[in-house]
């Protein structure tokens, strides 16, 4: 006899019962049906509904910004948001091209990001204007220079990953010149800024970032190539 018999319960409705209770709680609470896994497994499935309910209230954005914007510009906006005690955030910093993945995956409900996309596909409107410069350490040659294509291929360029938008921008400038990332006479791919702002600072090469990025630090300074202003859009 089974331990629910004398309630006269169907086991077996109640095992699917209890498998769509996990499925809907995205959960594994239930051991065998006629356990005593069984009843501790009830007494947490109840503990998290009755926190899912009380969570119901509260509301939990989902969003990503790529690196330059989630670790030199959106803080202040991130902390007005979360004055709001009903507000929930996860904030996803990644490279351009995740972010528009997870966009299309409806994994986010939106993200800030700089670099390029297709407009087509996005809706999209414009938070800021930012100039892209070139940076180097305080005592480069370089330092608020501008420069010709000739003497920035004879540098060390430190750069991001593929993916990266900041990377897209600076590629695509280097094609209107016939030239490459592979043409410099070093190339260093790194995907973290606080350590291509170090490897900078230290005299390993010279990198190109958003402006914002630039005067975070007063151990850098800036160049230009000759005749180029880029300002691009976030």
């Amino acid at each position: 006899m089974g331990r629910f018999d004398k309630y006269n319960v169907d086991l077996k409705g109640l095992k699917v019962a209890s498998l769509n209770l996990e499925f809907d709680l995205d959960n594994v609470f239930f051991g065998d049906i006629d356990g005593e896994e069984f009843q501790k497994g009830a007494v947490k499935a109840l503990v998290t509904v009755k926190k899912k309910l009380l969570n119901q209230g509260i509301h939990e954005l989902k969003i990503g910004a790529t690196k330059t914007i989630g670790d030199y510009f959106i803080n202040e906006y991130v902390q007005r948001y979360l004055q709001n005690k009903d507000d929930a955030l996860t904030l996803i910093v990644d490279n351009t091209e995740h972010l528009l993945h997870l966009l299309e995956d409806n994994q986010l409900d939106f993200a800030v990001i700089e670099g390029y996309f297709d407009k087509k596909r996005f809706d999209s409107q414009c938070l800021r204007k930012e100039p892209f410069v070139g940076i180097c350490r305080k005592d480069h040659p370089f330092a608020n220079r501008q420069i010709s294509i000739e003497e920035l291929l004879q540098e060390t360029i430190i750069h991001r990953e593929e993916g990266s938008g900041t990377r897209a921008i600076l590629e695509q400038k280097l094609q209107g010149y016939n030239e490459s990332l592979q043409h410099f006479q070093r190339h260093i791919c790194i995907s973290s800024f606080k350590l291509i702002l170090d490897l900078v600072k230290q005299g390993f090469g010279v990198s190109f970032v958003y402006n914002i990025l630039a005067q975070s630090d007063k151990e850098l300074s800036t160049f230009h190539i000759q005749g180029e202003t880029i300002v691009r859009e976030f």
